[in-house]
């Protein structure tokens, strides 16, 4: 369960730092996702607050998994 929680918060984080720093990459990804489902351009229009929550959200998922007894 740790692995995964552990899994999950690195993969926050990254999706975080992406918005943040390299909305470009993160246009690319969506694009190669959008066969799978359709990507909203309102997360690329507010990329600066969901990519702050999001690497917030990830660095507090690896501090609590590092933390799990």
């Amino acid at each position: 369960m740790k692995l995964v929680f552990m899994i999950s918060a690195v993969m926050v984080t990254i999706g975080g730092l992406l918005l943040l720093f390299a909305p470009k990459m993160m246009i690319k990804i969506g694009e190669a996702f959008n066969r799978m489902a359709t990507t909203d351009d309102i997360i690329l229009l507010k990329r600066h607050i969901i990519g702050l929550f999001l690497l917030v959200i990830g660095v507090y998922l690896l501090y609590t998994s590092m933390n799990m007894v």
